[in-house]
């Protein structure tokens, strides 16, 4: 069962604030955090417009606990976990993946921009 706290933590391992979920949804900051702390209860109507935001599916929102208690049962110090997580665990590759999206969209943007400067020359 896909709780607030799944999409929570989904959604801090996007990369994604509050904010930039609510612009998304259509909705206020604080009607995400609700969801987040089960104040409001999730239909699948909110739950499926959330996923879609995010990119994901339903599996992978739901066994985000079970891969990081795997990593927490094999790991010393809960302090850092999440250091472990990022450089250990396979959403690394979807986190690397998305860096590297990122940094080429950033690269596209400045050769355009060179681009413009070069023609308002």
């Amino acid at each position: 069962m896909i709780t607030g706290r799944k999409l929570h933590l989904a959604r801090n391992i996007m990369g994604y604030s509050q904010e930039y979920m609510a612009i998304k949804l259509q909705c206020s900051q604080r009607t995400i955090s609700k969801w987040e702390n089960g104040e409001v209860a999730l239909t699948e109507d909110i739950l499926n417009k959330y996923l879609g935001v995010l990119e994901k599916d339903k599996e992978w929102v739901d066994t985000l606990d079970d891969r990081i208690n795997i990593v927490q049962n094999n790991h010393s110090s809960k302090d850092s976990i999440s250091g472990y997580i990022i450089n250990n665990h396979p959403i690394s590759q979807e986190i690397t993946h998305l860096v590297h999206n990122l940094s080429e969209l950033v690269k596209a943007q400045q050769e355009l921009l060179e681009h413009y400067k070069e023609r308002i020359k």
